[in-house]
């Protein structure tokens, strides 16, 4: 079945499930409709939509010079008012950061992530971002920051 280029706002409802079940290809293919939708305003809103599912399959197709260059042009098309997308940008960040290896690096941006997510309230970005820092503490040695990290993780299950 062909993709239909006539309802464009259902790709961030479709494109998130194509990445999950790792259809890149797929998922690039709906990429490529959505940048040329003929209403300009429409474009322009989906353009950072575009990028950052551009990072994250970059991301898991172990590309990290791909990955940041399509954060940061995600960043770049970002609209102003749009928080619940600028999560998602940084969520790219932290993945494409992670790629690199540094624990102390990929802590700082995920840091800068955290009150982003909150924002946009992200439950599932905050919970994964807490079992992140505590991953990285185990990697650190710290095994009580790591603990206290997993420990608040686990308190969002308890929040509902």
């Amino acid at each position: 079945m062909k993709p239909r280029a006539t309802r464009p706002l259902l790709f961030p409802f479709y494109i998130p499930t194509l990445i999950y079940n790792e259809e890149y290809d797929k998922a690039e293919k709906y990429l490529q409709i959505v940048e040329t939708a003929e209403n300009e305003a429409l474009r322009t809103k989906l353009m950072c939509l575009v990028w950052t599912t551009r990072s994250i399959i970059a991301a898991a197709r172990c590309q990290p010079e791909k990955a940041e260059e399509y954060s940061h042009k995600a960043m770049a098309s970002l609209l102003p008012d749009d928080i619940k997308q600028r999560a998602v940008v940084m969520q790219s960040r932290v993945r494409f950061t992670g790629l690199h290896g540094d624990t102390k690096e990929i802590e700082k941006v995920l840091r800068e992530a955290l009150p982003a997510y909150r924002e946009a309230d992200h439950v599932i970005f905050q919970v994964w971002g807490k079992i992140l820092l505590g991953l990285l503490r185990l990697l650190q040695g710290r095994l009580r920051e790591s603990a206290e990290e997993l420990e608040g993780a686990q308190q969002f299950d308890e929040l509902e």
